[in-house]
């Protein structure tokens, strides 16, 4: 069986090139891991910014990182992006 998460969580680049994202999320996921074939993850990946302390990465080969682009703001403009980005 496969399961989708889509979320809100945060995911980050480290320098070494690995995704993490918040350690309670991502702790979760992990933990649902053995009981799905596959576990696809869709959430904001920020590229260049800094990882927060809080962030881990996923154990299990089954789970896997769909990125997003991060969309969204305060302006009208950056609202609109985000019907931009849904295709």
């Amino acid at each position: 069986m496969k399961l989708a998460i889509i979320s809100h969580t945060n995911h980050y680049r480290t320098t070494t090139g690995e995704i993490v994202g918040w350690g309670a999320t991502v702790s979760e996921i992990n933990h649902l891991a053995p009981h799905f074939e596959t576990i696809y993850h869709a959430a904001v990946l920020h590229e260049n910014s800094q990882v927060p302390p809080s962030s881990i990465p996923y154990v299990s080969d089954n789970i896997q990182f769909v990125a997003l682009p991060p969309t969204g703001g305060k302006r009208m403009g950056d609202k609109l992006n985000i019907i931009m980005s849904i295709p």
